[in-house]
């Protein structure tokens, strides 16, 4: 068998017991689910002939495991896995299909995205008809829905689905992780329930992408410096693929930068509807978010500091080109009552 194949998949299941344990703990307080105590042999184990005080391995393996290194004993995974009601087969044909069924995706991101996407979802579904018994591909296969839908109309994630997706980040495919990392910058970007998310996002880039230009430029987008965000389009604009998905995403961030009329194409998005909201006085909520936002630009006057304190915090995390801060903040001048509210509003302009 592929020893690649077998460091590679081996090193996904340590992370996903990682995942489980911690995840359990959290949900239980279950002592034995800490490092220290989960490495003793336990009752489900079926080691009923060894003694209970005996450990399967010492914490430092089980650390190594948990963060995706090999040990040369597989049986250790299995005990660990069998603890979760988990068992994984190693099957080269059903990893040939996953990785083939990935590598389309991924193709379609960053080199050919006149692929259809109808072909995208016959592959992913052909694959999930075929692969039997593979939690991890059923991870995996979880989070291609949801890509199949941002390759066809864009579609951003929730917060519920953006924490899961980011908690279990590090058992997903290799080349999944790529595509995912996009669409996770893409969704904190363009959906303002997410905005706060972005140093967790950026986190995940430095750890496991820092040699990607485009990636890093995720952080710009957070820094409050326009001017260097443009010049890095500039700088990277022949870079980019044209053919690829990755080229129509930087299509939609252009319109955030150039105020133009091409933002009714791009309302289904989050960021571009409020903007537009904000724009035409169209105060109808659609989330909590915007219905908190419209509450402020509805009212009258601002009465005390704490209002203009609580919509600041609201909007800090905004990506550049920070228009709805710019938006808001110029209609809440007008509402103002004392020297001490305008002067904080006024700095947080400027600031911008």
């Amino acid at each position: 068998m592929n020893k690649n194949l077998i460091k590679r998949l081996h090193s996904r299941l340590g992370y996903w017991i990682k995942y489980e344990r911690k995840r359990l703990l959290a949900l239980t307080n279950n002592p034995n689910l800490r490092q220290d105590k989960f490495i003793y042999i336990d009752k489900r184990d079926g080691l009923n002939h060894l003694d209970q005080n005996i450990t399967i391995c010492s914490r430092s393996t089980l650390s190594r495991i948990e963060n995706g290194q090999v040990v040369y004993d597989s049986s250790i995974v299995n005990i660990f896995l069998n603890r979760f009601n988990k068992k994984f087969r190693i099957n080269e044909v059903d990893q040939h299909l996953i990785d083939s069924c990935i590598q389309a995706f991924y193709v379609y991101l960053l080199q050919n995205s006149k692929i259809s996407t109808k072909y995208l979802s016959v592959i992913l579904e052909d694959t999930n008809f075929k692969v039997k018994d593979n939690f991890l591909w059923n991870e995996d296969y979880k989070v291609l829905i949801k890509i199949v839908k941002w390759y066809q109309s864009f579609d951003i994630l929730d917060e519920v689905e953006l924490k899961d997706f980011i908690s279990k980040f590090e058992f997903y495919h290799e080349s999944l992780q790529v595509i995912l990392i996009y669409y996770l910058g893409f969704s904190v970007y363009f959906n303002p329930e997410l905005w706060g998310y972005h140093i967790q996002i950026s986190a995940l880039i430095n750890e496991k992408f820092s040699d990607d230009i485009f990636l890093q430029m995720f952080h710009l987008l957070f820094n409050k410096n326009e001017a260097i965000v443009i010049r890095s389009f500039y700088q990277l604009n022949d870079q980019f693929n044209s053919n690829s998905f990755l080229n129509q995403i930087l299509m939609i961030f252009r319109v955030m930068f150039i105020h133009s009329y091409f933002e009714r194409d791009y309302l289904h998005l989050k960021y571009i509807s409020l903007v537009h909201k904000i724009r035409t006085i169209n105060y109808t909520p659609q989330d909590n978010y915007e219905n908190l936002i419209f509450h402020f630009l509805n009212l009258n006057r601002i009465e005390d500091n704490s209002s203009i304190e609580e919509l600041l915090l609201m909007i800090k995390d905004e990506p550049v080109p920070r228009v709805v801060n710019r938006l808001v903040l110029q209609k809440m001048v007008p509402k103002v009552r004392t020297k001490n509210q305008l002067s904080i509003i006024l700095a947080s302009l400027l600031e911008n």
